[in-house]
């Protein structure tokens, strides 16, 4: 166990990756709170490759490399996904000098709730801060544990060291560099501002992410309207996972979240330009249950139809978020990228 750490409390978290990240870093003194870490690793941008059901971040370094950049106190190392994890090798030398990992696993290694062991494996992210060679446990932090219904627990304790290990895939490690591991207030908001209108850049590529990219998903959508019915239940499952979990409605919980922190939800005109943006998150939130229910009846006439009132959404969302930073940009935040 990490000297020092052993009455970690972990919160609750909106991402696993941002949340679990925060955690971490906090122990060497950044101030770098969940939501500014969402726009400083620049997680609006998700990359789509042509599959609507895979549909998220696939490796830790699309998210630590925009990071690094702008927060030069820090510096962090990924191992390949392609070589086995080691924890003695990869992960020792953080936890013997006090500062926790993260680690990329398969869900269904994580043993303590049935939500990952009764459901399909997937990417999840959790902090490693002890090891017990002799008692074979590894003592993990999960702030974004999902339930069957919806609702999001946390996990602190102890788990069985070598199916941890045997179900890591990627081990992110970091060090400060520097004696000054705060970040000023400008720099957040810059970011802040400066990521929502690069998400609205029309010249986006969808291999880089962006609204165009979201654009590409749900236009994607109709070509699934001759599958057969369990293909369907399983696709529209997998889609409706990574819409809920990396979408807009995450987005949104994120640009209010870090206006909360910043205390820009305290500024006049904030209550304004927000609430279209709320009319998207309720409308968003009915259209992914829409789909998610197609799929379970394994309506396939249906994708069409599904298709083209997905992209009505995203003209809604892209007028809303465009309001929104005409606001910020009003405010001084930021330098608009339109």
């Amino acid at each position: 166990m990490i000297a020092g750490m052993e009455h970690i409390r972990v919160k609750t978290g909106k991402h696993c990756i941002f949340a679990t990240m925060q955690e971490a870093l906090c122990y060497s003194g950044s101030n770098l709170t969940e939501a500014a870490l969402f726009f400083l690793c620049g997680g609006m941008n998700i990359p789509y490759l042509g599959d609507p059901r895979t549909f998220w971040f696939k490796r830790m370094d699309q998210l630590t490399e925009p990071l690094v950049q702008s927060q030069s106190q820090f510096s962090l190392r990924n191992t390949p996904q392609a070589e086995k994890v080691n924890f003695r090798k990869d992960c020792m030398d953080s936890l013997s000098q006090g500062y926790p990992v993260l680690l990329l696993v398969h869900s269904q290694c994580l043993s303590y709730h049935r939500a990952y062991t009764e459901n399909k494996t997937r990417g999840h992210v959790v902090m490693l801060y002890g090891l017990d060679w002799d008692r074979d446990e590894a003592h993990i932090a999960d702030a974004y544990l999902l339930d069957n219904s919806g609702r999001i627990h946390t996990y602190q304790g102890p788990v069985p060291l070598q199916e941890l290990e045997a179900g890591c895939f990627s081990v992110t490690s970091y060090r400060p560099r520097s004696e000054h591991r705060q970040t000023s207030e400008a720099v957040l908001l810059g970011a802040y501002a400066n990521h929502i209108d690069q998400f609205l850049e029309p010249d986006r590529t969808p291999s880089e992410g962006g609204l165009n990219a979201n654009r590409q998903v749900i236009s994607d959508l109709e070509d699934w309207a001759g599958m057969s019915g369990k293909e369907l239940r399983q696709s529209c499952q997998e889609v409706y996972y990574g819409l809920r979990v990396g979408g807009i409605l995450h987005h949104i919980d994120y640009i209010q979240m870090f206006a909360d922190d910043a205390g820009l939800s305290l500024r006049a005109g904030y209550r304004e330009a927000m609430l279209l943006l709320e009319t998207v998150y309720r409308e968003w939130k009915m259209y992914l249950l829409l789909l998610y229910k197609t799929g379970v009846q394994g309506r396939a006439a249906r994708m069409k139809e599904l298709s083209a009132s997905g992209l009505r959404l995203l003209e809604l969302y892209e007028e809303a978020l465009r309001a929104y930073s005409r606001w910020l940009r009003a405010e001084g935040i930021g330098e608009s990228l339109n």
